[in-house]
């Protein structure tokens, strides 16, 4: 079962991931994040342990059914698409580089990061959504 936790804010997570990231409820999302692993990063979930939000950002704790552990991230705010890219790129040219960081998973296309659409407050928002080992 999926866990809705907020980092630092006081509100419902429930409440908050309906409003801000466009999913009714823990299981919807799951599914929903397994078929952006699934499509976008060529992996397959098993199952979705739980998802903390803060302010306009989203991690989900997911494994794989190859026994990987994985988070992936994902942003409904356009003010802060060009930094998740960079930390990406730079996360992802610190692994190459043989430093120990937490390497961001290819996405299917070849990139550190792929594009999700989210169906958040009436509207489809197209917003980055990088995937970490």
């Amino acid at each position: 079962m999926t866990s809705l936790v907020m980092l630092w804010e006081p509100h419902d997570a429930a409440v908050v991931l309906r409003e801000r990231f466009g999913h009714d409820g823990a299981p919807g999302a799951a599914a929903w994040l397994g078929s952006v692993l699934s499509q976008d990063f060529g992996r397959q979930m098993a199952s979705c342990d739980k998802i903390v939000m803060s302010d306009s950002n989203a991690l989900a704790w997911l494994q794989t059914f190859d026994g990987d552990r994985l988070i992936l991230k994902w942003s409904v705010n356009k003010d802060r698409f060009a930094g998740l890219e960079a930390l990406a790129a730079v996360t992802d040219w610190l692994r190459r580089e043989r430093l120990p960081v937490s390497a961001p998973v290819r996405a299917v296309d070849g990139g550190c990061r792929s594009r999700v659409t989210v169906s958040a407050s009436g509207s489809n928002k197209s917003c980055p959504a990088t995937c970490w080992t």
